[in-house]
């Protein structure tokens, strides 16, 4: 469905790939999303492994029970195929999957073992074995940092890990539930982060799911992490896989455990208040938050599990205004891009700037003449 796509395309948006014997690297172009709506992916928070597999067995369950009963209320046999797929980015979940289904009585199956469609049997599958493949409805379990993406990887792996989960979203073609364990183990993956404005929220507790209830005016794709500048941070780098060597820059982090990005609970003061209706400021950079003065210390921050995923947004926009929100960074091929003005950011090689620049009080005299015509973003 388009809504599927999009938020799997904003999980890409801002990374570079490099095409088939092309060293050059390059962003995606945005697809042709597809007419038909549907339902936005779902983000499910889950306290353990063990929750996140009972939720996809409950919900499985009652989805082959409502096929029932439609059936027996048509007085048709059940002809149409079930089209479900759990998916997990690591061997560890598969049993645990496969345990959970049995114990709601659902027949599952390894889909490298048996392709074939059927009525009542859910196909289980690692990311790599799912290519080729589509499903009515994905479950994707274990999505939480330190397994997809793995720590131990270099900025460039860090990509093609982004890539394995678009590939498993994109399996999805009507409905896609993504789950994650919050503990002091684990934490969501930052993947999560970027599609956070395409989403809808809940959590999976004692056997019930509920809405977390964000404010989705404050989470937009316009105000959204980045996960560029996230990659940056974790890397201490400028996004490349390039060794910046130990200097004292203000972007290093203390250790890798605070690199973690994780979504925190409906417990936050912010959630709260957005639950019973009130009007939510945005939080001060540098006042009841601590001293988050820095994209730095609000990343530090989260992975700490200090603020939330809500919070830490807010928070970055006002960084970005207090800051004039502009930056500048060499690209592959050597242009210059300006980061700030939008969502992507703006690339033109030197000459191109300097044209443009001589060319500014042009636009300024224009923009004026027109300005009943023009908008400014707010």
């Amino acid at each position: 469905s388009r809504q599927i796509m999009q938020g799997s395309f904003a999980l890409v948006r801002e990374l570079e790939f490099a095409e088939l014997d092309d060293e050059d690297m390059q962003r995606p172009l945005e697809p042709e999303y597809a007419l038909r709506q549907g339902e936005r992916p779902t983000i499910v928070r889950c306290s353990s492994l063990e929750d996140e597999t009972e939720f996809v067995a409950k919900r499985i369950k009652q989805t082959i029970d409502d096929n029932r009963a439609r059936a027996e209320a048509s007085e048709h046999e059940l002809s149409e195929p079930l089209q479900i797929c759990v998916i997990t980015p690591h061997p560890r979940s598969l049993e645990t999957v496969h345990a959970a289904l049995r114990r709601e009585g659902v027949n599952s199956t390894d889909l490298t073992l048996d392709v074939a469609e059927t009525h009542d049997t859910v196909k289980v599958s690692s990311i790599e074995a799912v290519k080729g493949h589509e499903f009515r409805t994905v479950f994707l379990v274990d999505i939480v940092d330190g397994v997809i993406p793995r720590l131990d990887i270099t900025s460039e792996e860090f990509t093609r890990e982004a890539a394995r989960l678009y590939v498993a979203m994109t399996r999805a073609k009507d409905q896609l539930f993504i789950s994650y364990t919050l503990s002091s183990e684990y934490g969501p993956s930052p993947f999560l982060l970027a599609i956070l404005p395409h989403c809808d929220e809940y959590e999976f507790s004692n056997g019930e799911l509920k809405s977390l209830d964000v404010d989705k005016d404050a989470v937009t794709p316009d105000t959204t992490f980045s996960l560029s500048d996230f990659m940056s941070t974790r890397f201490q780098t400028d996004g490349s896989s390039e060794d910046l060597g130990d200097g004292d820059s203000d972007t290093t982090l203390k250790t890798e455990d605070e690199a973690e990005s994780s979504f925190e609970g409906s417990e936050t003061a912010l959630e709260e208040s957005q639950s019973h209706g009130e009007v939510v400021e945005p939080p001060q950079v540098g006042s009841e938050t601590g001293s988050l003065k820095s994209k730095v210390d609000i990343l530090q921050a989260v992975g700490r599990r200090e603020i939330s995923i809500d919070d830490a947004t807010l928070l970055l926009a006002e960084v970005e205004r207090a800051e004039g929100g502009l930056r500048c960074k060499v690209s592959q091929k050597g242009a210059l891009s300006v980061y700030g003005l939008q969502r992507l950011p703006v690339t033109l090689y030197v000459d191109q700037w300097e044209r443009l620049l001589k060319f500014s009080d042009e636009i300024r005299r224009f923009a004026k003449e027109h300005e009943g015509d023009v908008k400014r973003k707010r």
